[in-house]
């Protein structure tokens, strides 16, 4: 085999040219091993930016339809508690943010989101919802995956009395029938009442709760019935007269009520005189006065949300003004403040759970910070909740339209703290 004598040339030439490019090179220009080395992997350190973990809440009220202007006022509320109370999660190493949905009063609509709510694992909190309807067709699915809900405005027993994971800022429908009655007694000094209420679970409820502190309260019961009618109440007006009660109490919503006072107070059709009305806060709607047209002035309603009206103290004031401020000088909804709250018991109780675990939390270490919450001092209240998640006082209040045009201007007749019932 013959050997290639060219490779021993190559070898020295390239020997040389090395040699070479070392004499010509300056000190300066000379590359030293030490510099041909990698970096210490901790000098890169200080050009790494870390990002913070992101936690969210989600705000799921009706953005649209008949009730949206309520529930972007709560929408609101939400964002200006989360710009003013995000600190103490900032704290803890976490930004957070809303997540917002659009239940539009749809028990249908509030369950789809639901199931997009729970796909999201950053969502720890759930600040909802307007009605107590949409908030039964998603608790399901929260409590599915131990997602803790927080209501600013769900008066349905249900809502506390099924679910664990649900906790309400306001009173409960069964409480607001006796808040009825013990007005209608004590303030209206009525003797004997005349109960109407649509059928409905909601309605029919309270007019039970209403007639039975009636009868415990040795206040005659003129009359009781159910009915789903919403356009003509004629046959109701004649046995009405008759009984000549010392209150109507009709448990249902706005319009129909509206439509039955109205109708009632007709001198050509029910022709009852000036007996006085009252109803829940199914009636807190400004429905209630259109529908009733001419005859709207004078009807009372209980409510659970505080009006702007009675804001009256340093904090709630400061609260008013802010949401004035951020929001092109409007005024906060009833139900905004309870969302201000709400938003702000989620903070505390995603905060502990952080403080306790030391990493990002669970969604069933948020729900176990909640249920241990210390009392939690909002801008409408103080809350602090039982075994079953209602607050152990909520206030009620008693208002009665007039002839302003502004709703939330209705006086407030009445206002009392009054406990749940024991679960």
């Amino acid at each position: 085999m013959k050997r290639n004598r060219m490779i021993p040339l190559l070898l020295v030439l390239l020997m040389l040219i090395g040699a070479m490019a070392t004499i010509t090179q300056t000190p300066a220009q000379a590359i030293t091993p030490a510099q041909t080395d990698p970096l210490p992997e901790k000098a890169y350190l200080p050009l790494v930016v870390r990002s913070r973990p992101t936690v969210k809440i989600a705000t799921h009220f009706p953005l649209s339809g008949s009730l949206g202007r309520e529930g972007v006022s709560m929408r609101n509320a939400a964002e200006l508690s989360l710009e003013q109370q995000a600190a103490a999660l900032r704290e803890r190493g976490f930004e957070v943010a809303l997540a917002v949905y659009d239940d539009a009063g749809s028990p249908e609509l509030a369950q789809r989101n639901a199931a997009e709510i729970i796909a999201d694992p950053t969502i720890l909190c759930v600040n909802g919802h307007l009605t107590s309807d949409a908030a039964l067709a998603a608790l399901p699915l929260y409590a599915r995956v131990d997602l803790p809900m927080v209501s600013p405005a769900n008066t349905a027993p249900e809502v506390t009395d099924v679910f664990t994971n649900s906790f309400r800022l306001v009173g409960r429908d069964d409480i607001q029938g006796i808040v009825g009655l013990r007005f209608a007694r004590s303030v209206l000094r009525a003797s004997s009442a005349y109960i109407v209420h649509d059928t409905t679970v909601y309605g029919q409820g309270i007019a039970e709760v209403f007639r039975r502190e009636a009868e415990q309260q040795q206040v005659g019961i003129a009359g009781f019935i159910g009915t789903n009618e919403t356009a003509d109440f004629n046959r109701f007006f004649e046995d009405i007269r008759k009984t000549n009660p010392g209150v109507v109490y009709y448990a249902g919503r706005a319009a129909a009520a509206g439509t039955f006072f109205g109708q009632a107070r007709d001198p050509e059709r029910g022709a009852v005189g000036s007996m006085p009305f009252l109803g829940p806060d199914g009636l807190d709607s400004p429905e209630l006065v259109r529908f009733a047209g001419n005859f709207g002035v004078g009807i009372y309603y209980s409510t659970i949300a505080p009006p702007i009206s009675t804001l009256t103290n340093t904090v709630q004031m400061d609260f008013v003004n802010a949401y004035r401020t951020r929001f092109n000088n409007e005024d906060p909804r009833a139900f905004a403040v309870k969302s201000y709250d709400a938003v702000g018991v989620c903070i505390q109780a995603i905060a502990a759970a952080a403080r306790t675990a030391d990493t990002m939390p669970t969604r069933s270490q948020v729900l176990e910070a909640m249920r241990q919450l210390e009392p939690y001092q909002g801008v409408a209240s103080v809350y602090q909740f039982n075994a079953n998640g209602d607050p152990e006082l909520a206030e009620y209040f008693v208002l009665v339209t007039d002839d302003d045009d502004i709703w939330e201007n209705n006086p407030l007749i009445f206002k009392g703290a009054f406990p749940p019932p024991t679960p």
